[in-house]
């Protein structure tokens, strides 16, 4: 899978990415995949779809401080 490939090489090499860029990636194609597997079935169970949203809500309250990061220093 293509989001556990990226979240091992960043964590190799963690100056290859910020923080906030790493997060927004890894968001990003989790997300993706769980739009894939929806897509492909006519109807996707909750078993299937659920575990790809709890990794999603890992990266949520880090997720958060960078927005709160951001809007700081537009403000």
């Amino acid at each position: 899978m293509l989001e556990e490939f990226v979240t091992m090489v960043t964590e190799m090499v963690p100056e290859l990415l910020n923080d906030s860029q790493r997060a927004q990636l890894i968001l990003g194609l989790r997300a993706r995949l769980v739009l894939e597997l929806c897509r492909s079935k006519p109807i996707t169970d909750l078993q299937t779809i659920q575990p790809h949203l709890d990794r999603i809500q890992i990266l949520k309250p880090f997720w958060g401080t960078q927005v709160s990061s951001l809007r700081q220093s537009l403000s």
